[in-house]
């Protein structure tokens, strides 16, 4: 796929400090590029894992980030072709002593809250006319790839979606060491999901979530609510 027109967001670079906090770290760079004010840091990092993970394994789920997003007043907007939690069981080699019974009220417990806070859960594909019509409608995509490809490891992994050319996406990857990664928009298509999951966030500017009613983050500890 060709495009003519251009757009390039300039969200700022975080690396991930552990190799399981690709999704926070990616959380991170676009909540710092709504709010220039926001303070990023490895107990901001640590603090929105604990909140995005899916407990029972390390990674964060769509409904965890945008929890997390949504919490600290930000809009957010979930696609995804799943009904469930997704990937855990094409990972290889495969994770055992997993509680997916547990697993799966966290996951469902996450959603409930993302849907109490107004979260958008979108079914449906995510190709690349998908991430054209995020960022040109403001939001921000957090983007789960093929992590093979990426960064040579076979695991699914969170980006930041900056933007396009007429040839190619740019993707801020939190285990990369600069902003910016170009790549192709065919073999982008290629890399969106993990064998077959796809998942996308959207994080946007969103007035009406500034202040949150208090019984929305009670369930929070006092210090993890900035």
């Amino acid at each position: 796929m060709i495009v003519d027109t251009k757009l390039r967001l300039e969200v700022p670079f975080y690396r991930q400090s552990f190799d399981f906090t690709c999704g926070p770290a990616s959380l991170m760079m676009v909540m710092k590029y709504l709010d220039r004010e926001m303070k990023l840091s490895k107990s901001l990092e640590m603090d929105i894992w604990r909140e995005a993970s899916m407990v029972e394994i390390y990674g964060a789920s769509r409904y965890g980030l945008a929890f997390s997003a949504a919490i600290r007043g930000f809009g957010a907007r979930v696609i995804s072709n799943l009904g469930s939690y997704g990937f855990v069981d094409k990972l290889e080699p495969r994770i055992e002593g997993v509680n997916r019974s547990m697993m799966r009220l966290f996951f469902l417990e996450r959603k409930r809250r993302c849907m109490e806070l107004g979260v958008e859960d979108v079914k449906g594909r995510i190709k690349s006319t998908t991430l054209f019509r995020e960022l040109t409608s403001f939001r921000v995509p957090l983007l789960l790839m093929d992590g093979q490809p990426l960064i040579g490891e076979d695991v699914p992994h969170w980006v930041v979606v900056t933007g396009h050319d007429r040839g190619n996406f740019y993707i801020n990857n939190p285990l990369s060491n600069s902003a910016d990664d170009a790549i192709q928009m065919d073999r982008m298509e290629k890399m969106i999901g993990y064998k077959g999951d796809e998942c996308l966030v959207s994080v946007f500017r969103n007035e009406r979530l500034k202040k949150l009613p208090e019984d929305k983050v009670r369930f929070l500890g006092k210090n993890e609510h900035r």
